[in-house]
């Protein structure tokens, strides 16, 4: 599997993972094949980013998911709208995993973490599509309609559990700009949410002493918000790299990250770039 995060403020989007895939062997341990290889891509219209988590190659095919997300990428002009290029993307995905002869269709399980700024009313408000087809956060099934895409900003801010279309509408999408102005700040994490929560929690509860003292900075420069959403996967990998047995480590490699500004400036600490 893997850890991705992705964090959004009012300043910029941040997303971070580690690079490590992994195949699952018979004995139900894991056999790394990849430590070093990016899983972000940028998507430029819309200061736009994506970060994949699941199935990562199918070699039988030679067929890439860092490539095919590439591809998508660079055809993303054709399309006129962030929702317009998710739906596209969901059903052009789902398209290419129908075709894989897999033996264990949980193998085909993939996520995406889209992220764009929409411009509604003359603000850019950020939204993040959650594109999978797995169903809840265990991976051990996948969803029986295939992949699909959800705007997520406005049902995780304010609680909602449904995520319907409507979500899009301007009344909405000015609510979440809201909540993120008044200093909110919004969280996902994929991939392994139970050890990543655990650490995001830990770095929580400093953050808030630090506060508690009047010793914390203002969080406003990008690189801080890569800083941030890198740190808890960090913590992850460092966790199974030192402590782990053989075989059961699948978070871990070369950290990645990259982070973009309503007005499309991307930047990166780990060489990932646009």
């Amino acid at each position: 599997m893997t850890v991705i995060s992705t964090l959004i403020t009012r300043y910029c989007i941040a997303h971070a993972s580690d690079s490590m895939i992994t195949e699952r062997q018979d004995d139900g341990t894991y056999k790394m094949v990849e430590t070093h290889e990016t899983k972000i891509v940028c998507v430029r219209p819309w200061a736009g980013i994506m970060t994949y988590y699941g199935l990562a190659s199918v070699k039988e095919l030679g067929w890439s998911t860092l490539e095919w997300l590439r591809t998508q990428a660079n055809r993303a002009e054709e399309l006129g709208s962030p929702e317009e290029f998710a739906q596209n993307l969901a059903k052009s995905l789902q398209a290419e995993l129908s075709r894989m002869q897999l033996k264990d269709s949980l193998a085909k399980g993939i996520g995406i973490h889209f992220t764009a700024y929409e411009r509604v009313d003359g603000y850019l408000i950020p939204e993040l599509f959650a594109i999978t087809n797995f169903s809840g956060t265990t991976y051990e099934e996948l969803l029986p309609g295939g992949v699909r895409a959800t705007r997520e900003t406005y049902g995780v801010a304010f609680g909602v559990d449904v995520r319907p279309p409507e979500h899009g509408l301007p009344p909405y999408r000015h609510q979440v700009r809201e909540f993120l102005d008044m200093g909110y700040f919004l969280v996902y994490n994929n991939g392994d949410p139970h050890m990543f929560n655990t650490a995001f929690a830990a770095i929580g509860s400093l953050f808030t002493v630090a506060s508690q003292r009047k010793a914390l900075l203002p969080i406003q420069d990008s690189r801080e918000h890569r800083a941030m959403v890198s740190w808890p996967i960090e913590i992850v990998s460092s966790t199974q790299r030192r402590f782990f047995r053989e075989g059961f480590r699948v978070v871990g490699g070369k950290p990645h990250n990259l982070s973009a500004t309503p007005t499309g400036q991307y930047e990166s600490d780990t060489g990932d770039s646009c």
